[in-house]
């Protein structure tokens, strides 16, 4: 018999979902909250979302095989640590792809057409029509640049594609060119990326190459009118360089699902940014992805029960890991 615990939040329809998929003799256990962590001493399985797991607490870990992720962010995670221990750590590439470029998309219209500030507005009894009309755009027409080009950044470019969007993209690892036409993008530097995008999504991982990297500088390269959009990890981006750049029009705005300290403080200047549009952290979070989440988890629980080797795209500690 295996025992699986889930750690953290889940949406309500998540441990029913399990439990109908798990097989007979299994236990799951819930673990809400890090306090809760000596529970997890026996634990044959993890599943992790919002909390941290460091190496301290991975080193009091007896019987765990696998660390899995709800999502694909794993900077949450010792992967170091785990892997030395002998534990595989896993996400769940791609199943919340359309979740999330859906997000960053919804952030870029309603930064466009200052959705949030007009629909506060109007429920408070003011009837603007005129105020916003120099200040709003559309999509079509425009250059969307991708900061990174995985299963979320492809997305996102379909999408704004359809609305008449050119897309370039800088990604260190380049599409082949057939790729590329495929998908309808260009590769640009970096440096030519931010001079030319009127939207600037991020779509890359939080290690130690990008952590930081949207600094004042990077910010100073974007162009006044330009938009930012963040609906990676909030790592990336040095908070207060944000947001001097959107209190001095460095940039025009921005649209954050993700940040530095989560949850965000209550004292937080973007709490009170007019040209900023915010989300909690909720990119990945539909209660249709729960179901394919919870499948894509329990198949790789099956495979490591299995001896199978996990997909390619989901392990990410092979490097670390000693079997």
């Amino acid at each position: 018999m295996s025992k699986i615990a889930m750690v953290g939040p889940y949406a309500f329809n998540v441990k029913d979902e399990f439990l109908a998929r798990l097989k007979p003799g299994n236990e799951l256990i819930e673990v809400k909250d890090d306090t809760e962590y000596e529970k997890l001493a026996d634990a044959d399985y993890i599943v992790l979302r919002t909390y941290k797991m460091p190496g301290a607490e991975i080193d009091k870990l007896q019987k765990c095989k696998l660390i899995h992720r709800w999502g694909v962010g794993y900077d949450s995670v010792d992967i170091r640590a785990a892997g030395e221990k002998g534990i595989a750590v896993a996400v769940t590439s791609g199943v919340n792809a359309e979740a999330v470029a859906e997000l960053a998309v919804a952030h870029m219209l309603s930064l466009y057409r200052h959705v949030p500030t007009m629909n506060s507005m109007l429920k408070n009894g003011q009837w603007e029509r005129k105020a916003f009309i120099d200040r709003s755009f559309m999509i079509s027409g425009k250059t969307v640049g991708l900061m990174g080009c995985g299963n979320i950044g492809r997305l996102v470019a379909k999408k704004v594609q359809a609305f008449g969007a050119k897309v370039i993209y800088y990604d260190v690892f380049r599409l082949p060119e057939e790729a590329e036409r495929e998908l309808g993008l260009t590769f640009a530097s970096q440096d030519e990326l931010l001079a030319n995008a009127d939207i600037v999504s991020l779509h890359m991982p939080a290690n130690d190459s990008t952590k930081g990297m949207v600094d004042l500088a990077f910010l100073r390269r974007m162009k006044p009118s330009a938009i930012l959009i963040n609906t990676a990890r909030g790592a990336i981006v040095n908070e207060a360089d944000l947001i001097r750049a959107l209190q001095e029009g460095i940039i025009a705005g921005a649209g954050l699902d993700s940040y530095e300290q989560e949850p965000i403080a209550p004292d937080n200047p973007l709490l009170k940014l007019e040209n900023v549009v915010l989300t909690p952290h909720v990119g990945g979070n539909t209660l249709d992805v729960g179901n394919a989440m919870v499948e894509r988890i329990l198949d790789n629980i099956r495979r490591v029960e299995s001896d199978e080797p996990l997909r390619k795209a989901d392990l990410v500690n092979a490097q670390f890991l000693v079997k």
